[in-house]
């Protein structure tokens, strides 16, 4: 089965995987790309119209989950960052 759950969606937005962690998609992995890490999520069809929410600014969150969210990436990006 080659659908759109199955891809992986990528971002090295903080702010937009923060929103995506908040709203409930499971962080899958991250990868460093050079300078960046790069946050991968499954479900590529729900992140992508989550996405869309959050570019349109019609996208609503819990604030608690989604300052959690930013401190859990945020702590990934430093160890990751550092161990390179």
């Amino acid at each position: 089965m080659n659908s759109n759950y199955d891809k992986t969606y990528r971002s090295k937005d903080l702010m937009l995987s923060a929103a995506l962690l908040a709203t409930g998609l499971p962080l899958k992995d991250t990868e460093n790309e050079g300078s960046h890490v790069v946050f991968l999520f499954d479900d590529f069809s729900r992140a992508e119209n989550i996405e869309q929410e959050w570019w349109s600014g019609s996208l609503t969150v819990n604030a608690i989950k989604y300052s959690e969210s930013i401190k859990r990436l945020k702590s990934l990006v430093h160890a990751k960052l550092c161990l390179s």
